[in-house]
């Protein structure tokens, strides 16, 4: 877990003063600080948001290839091993997403699929357009999470979302 190992990813946003009298704190628990600029429109826009639209594209990602290579043969932690211990590998930094979905062990939730719902649908309506960036994963993204809390997955880890690859 990341917490354990103080390597959090810390997005300080507020008075310089303040956030300066913090860093030690900062420090000590993160591996990497960052700070928006003043400019950005909303801080929490241009920081978390980000982020958690990468984790939601990775979790349907993984989604799809275990669905493909299940068709195939292949059983979903068997890819997931082989795919994220690879050299040059992308799955490697996304173990806690990748173990829940090849499981398919959506409980008991690091993150609500109803709040990974609300957020990618803030990263689809508001930051796509405030930024003037279009964003169509997005969009795809923030339908495929409200078709999850239809079917009664909006409690269920946020990962659950991409165990429903193939049901199109």
């Amino acid at each position: 877990m990341p917490r354990s190992a103080g390597e959090l990813a810390i997005v300080a946003a507020g008075p310089s003063d303040a956030i300066e009298r913090c860093r030690p704190i900062f420090d000590a628990l993160g591996r990497e600080n960052a700070r928006p600029s003043r400019r950005s429109r909303s801080r929490r826009m241009s920081s978390s948001l980000p982020r958690i639209f990468c984790s939601a594209v990775i979790i349907e990602a993984l989604g799809e290839s275990f669905e493909f290579v299940e068709r195939y043969g292949i059983d979903a932690p068997t890819f997931f091993s082989i795919s994220s211990t690879a050299r040059r590998s992308s799955l490697r930094w996304s173990p806690l997403t990748g173990h829940g979905l090849q499981d398919r062990q959506f409980e008991p939730a690091g993150f609500q699929l109803a709040l990974g719902a609300k957020d990618i649908g803030l990263v689809s309506r508001r930051s796509g357009a405030a930024a003037r960036v279009e964003m169509p994963v997005a969009k795809l993204l923030h339908d495929r999470f409200l078709e999850a809390m239809a079917e009664g997955f909006g409690e269920l880890d946020w990962s659950a979302v991409g165990s429903r690859a193939g049901t199109r």
